[in-house]
């Protein structure tokens, strides 16, 4: 995911929800008091309801895909991390063996210059 908000992750600004501002302060909540107590047509409140159901589902499979890639990282992230260890061990027998080969060598050299 990039570093810039997604599409499920973006706030209205106008979307307060503090108890200081009442709901003559926001039109979309008027709007939407309306369109529940009927006193909107009744192919607005129709809109209304479909566009809310339609967000809510949208919501849903944001915050699922979000889960679902959070899990997929963290298995990724833990399989990464044992895979280093396993590479930082095999590097560590690798060096203990060059020094044996290193040791091995000097000692020949020294045996065969006498």
């Amino acid at each position: 995911m990039s570093s810039s908000k997604s599409d499920c992750e973006s706030i209205s600004s106008s979307a307060s929800f503090s108890p200081s501002h009442s709901s003559e302060d926001h039109p979309e909540t008027s709007a939407i008091r309306q369109a529940l107590s009927g006193h909107s047509s009744d192919g607005k409140t129709i809109q209304y309801m479909d566009r809310r159901r339609r967000n809510n589902e949208a919501a849903k499979r944001c915050r699922a895909n979000r889960r679902a890639v959070f899990e997929y990282r963290s298995r990724r992230v833990q399989l990464l991390e044992n895979e280093n260890e396993q590479l930082k061990e095999e590097i560590a027998k690798l060096k203990r063996e060059v020094e044996q080969f290193k040791s091995l060598l000097t000692t020949q050299s020294t045996t065969d210059s006498q």
